[in-house]
């Protein structure tokens, strides 16, 4: 608008001018005037729109707004500053002018303003942006196969500005496009994966950029750790071998043993992108039963075990004059023991005479020989004697007033065959018979009613301490004799009942 008005008011001025000479020249002919000339100049200064920076070397058109001829030109310093001069005859200057301006790496920008001597326009330009895409594979190096989910980023070298982002598809391919202002020289690209060691390369930034990884497996470093214990004393069990195992293919991981304390602790490095979902932990130690377990796969495991024991001892003895014989059936023995549910054959050979009666302890067995089953520690002992010891007198009285009014003798049999009684003979301290009685009876194994014999007689205790019994057997086709003296028996506190048992009495045998 300035620049208007000073024209207006100079073609006015020159104008009058004419006017006075006009007048001055007698109204003669005026000559005709030279056309005068403007000085014209046209300054700023160049930035960057995208961080105010100025920017050299941008080529600076100053041009007719109307007719778009050229007036002036020039180029920005390092500063970004620019000056372009012109001359115009003053009735045809333009009423604008129009600065273009373009720059390498720029996008070219046109401004217009209005025409004066002095134009001072600044200029911000807009960084060129370049499209680029980015393309590759990410592989792992030991298989070959490709790593899906994968992050790919694009950085600047320089500045460290991320350029694009891209995830491997199950394929392990990628690809991103960018758009790029300030075009760089290189590009950093980096692929990452939790389960693989991150891969970087620089390379040319180009339109098309292809850059392939191939991934190094991470490892992953798992310990597991606990103790093993007796299921049934909770003491620990030294020397137990735990192992551990994949449970997708079997292929063994660690194996380590147990301290004193039972404790175990095992670590070991697998590869990441092969790791296990799960393990299996296995504990095993001499006389105890297997024990595993599967746990999920972690960097860190804690597996206790509290193992059956599944070896057990075997303790046999002979009260008596014999021994015993053990064949294995089933199962296993080593030296610690007889493997559970192990079955054995037992057999006692009772010496000479002698003759087995039945065991005592944690065998239930009367057959002989007899097989077990083991299913805890076993100890039992076999009764082995002569046929007499398992013959068993019993005495009963009934005491009327000083005298003996009755008294009964009872048999019982623990033989693990029948005995048959073929006499009895009750005798005085003279030798004199009492009674005798020759009626035979058989008394069966266990049969604790035995063989009874009742009478009146009328002694006094002390006097009946003086008569002796005397049995007749016959055992096995032989004859024996059992002689007890019934002052063995006689039990003063009370006089009613004298028992004998099997241990007190004395025997005789005679073929």
């Amino acid at each position: 608008m300035q620049s208007s008005t000073s024209r207006v008011w100079f073609v006015l001025a020159l104008f009058s001018l004419s006017i006075l000479v006009s007048c001055d020249s007698g109204g003669g002919t005026p000559e005709p005037d030279e056309p005068s000339e403007v000085s014209v100049e046209v300054t700023g200064t160049v930035t960057s729109a995208e961080n105010d920076e100025p920017i050299g070397g941008v080529s600076v058109e100053v041009l007719r707004a109307d007719n778009g001829n050229t007036l002036a030109s020039a180029t920005t310093d390092t500063t970004g500053s620019y000056e372009a001069t012109f001359t115009i005859e003053e009735p045809s200057a333009p009423d604008q002018i129009r600065l273009e301006l373009s720059a390498e790496g720029f996008v070219d920008k046109e401004v217009s303003t209005g025409f004066q001597p002095s134009v001072s326009e600044d200029v911000t330009l807009e960084v060129m942006s370049v499209e680029a895409t980015a393309s590759g594979t990410v592989t792992d190096s030991d298989t070959g196969d490709p790593i899906e989910g994968a992050s790919v980023t694009g950085t600047r070298p320089d500045g460290g500005e991320q350029l694009f982002e891209a995830t491997t598809s199950s394929d392990g391919t990628y690809e991103a496009t960018f758009e790029v202002a300030d075009e760089p020289s290189e590009v950093t690209i980096q692929a990452d994966d939790e389960n693989f060691e991150s891969g970087e390369q620089v390379v040319s930034f180009g339109q098309q950029i292809t850059t392939d990884f191939s991934l190094q497996p991470a490892t992953t470093e798992v310990t597991v750790s606990g103790t093993v214990s007796d299921s049934s004393s909770s003491d620990p069990i030294e020397g137990a071998t735990i192992t551990g195992t994949r449970v997708d293919d079997g292929d063994q991981l660690f194996e380590t043993s147990a301290a004193s304390s039972g404790e175990y602790e095992s670590s070991f490095t697998v590869d990441a992108p092969s790791a296990p979902n799960e393990l299996r932990v296995e504990a095993n130690a001499d006389s105890f039963r297997a024990e595993e377990k599967t746990v999920g796969f972690a960097s860190s495991v804690s597996q206790d075990f509290e193992l059956v024991k599944n070896r057990f001892s075997l303790d046999l003895s002979v009260d008596g004059d014999g021994s015993i014989e053990t064949n294995l059936v089933s199962g296993d023995l080593s030296e610690n023991g007889y493997l559970l549910g192990s079955e054995v054959e037992i057999e006692v050979l009772p010496n000479g005479e002698n003759i087995f009666f039945g065991w005592s302890g944690d065998i239930d067995k009367s057959e002989n020989p007899a097989t077990i089953e083991i299913t805890e520690n076993t100890s039992a002992t076999a009764e082995v004697g002569t046929p007499q010891d398992g013959l068993s007198l019993g005495i009963g009285l009934v005491q009327i007033g000083s005298t003996i009014d009755e008294a009964s003798f009872s048999l019982s049999n623990d033989l693990p065959e029948e005995v048959i009684v073929t006499g009895f003979t009750l005798l005085d301290q003279n030798d004199t018979e009492v009674i005798n009685t020759s009626d035979n009876l058989t008394i069966d194994q266990g049969d604790s009613s035995g063989f009874s014999v009742s009478f009146g007689i009328g002694p006094t205790p002390e006097e009946f301490e003086q008569y002796q019994t005397i049995w007749e057997f016959e055992f096995r086709g032989s004859t024996f004799e059992k002689e007890v003296v019934v002052g063995d028996v006689y039990s003063p506190s009370d006089p009613f009942s004298l028992d004998k048992s099997a241990n007190m009495i004395e025997l005789r045998v005679e073929e």
